[in-house]
């Protein structure tokens, strides 16, 4: 991600190279995104997980090596709410939503945050940092989750 983020930073949008998928026309910085993203539309799963007794498929190999991470591994239970984790990691990190504690400041105002995550996502108001690009128009977003739902509007006035 902070590579994208750099890329998108750095460049302005129309110096970009796209590789445009010619069924929806979403665009991709690397030919290879492009042709896991084109196994979508065909339906096909060419990545198997390589772990003995698994059968996962997958449409890209960048899926199968993250899940290939975690396969076959023991889950972590959160003690409080029983959670399931595959990662200590993300454990620890969601222990802290049991927690009263807010010990991460915002250097720029006088909200804290239970994680250091969370301050950094907050400091994108201050900086009004948009590492999320829509790929149809490349309008930016401070917040992934504002991405998808711009896109199916900005989808729906390209068609008009």
């Amino acid at each position: 991600m902070l590579h994208h983020f750099n890329r998108c930073k750095n460049q302005p949008v129309a110096e970009r190279k796209w590789h445009t998928c010619s069924i929806c026309q979403a665009n991709f910085s690397r030919p290879l995104e492009l042709r896991d993203h084109l196994n979508k539309h065909k339906g096909i799963k060419p990545y198997q997980c390589r772990k003995a007794n698994c059968d996962a498929h997958f449409y890209g190999a960048r899926a199968r090596i993250t899940h290939e991470h975690y396969c076959g591994s023991v889950p972590l239970e959160c003690q409080v709410c029983g959670k399931i984790f595959k990662t200590k990691s993300r454990l620890t990190r969601h222990q802290t939503v049991h927690s009263e504690e807010r010990n991460f400041p915002c250097s720029v105002c006088t909200k804290r945050f239970k994680s250091s995550y969370a301050a950094s996502v907050h400091m994108r108001i201050h900086t009004q940092e948009k590492p999320f690009c829509c790929p149809v128009c490349a309008q930016g977003f401070a917040y992934k989750c504002l991405v998808k739902p711009h896109l199916e509007k900005c989808h729906a006035s390209k068609e008009d």
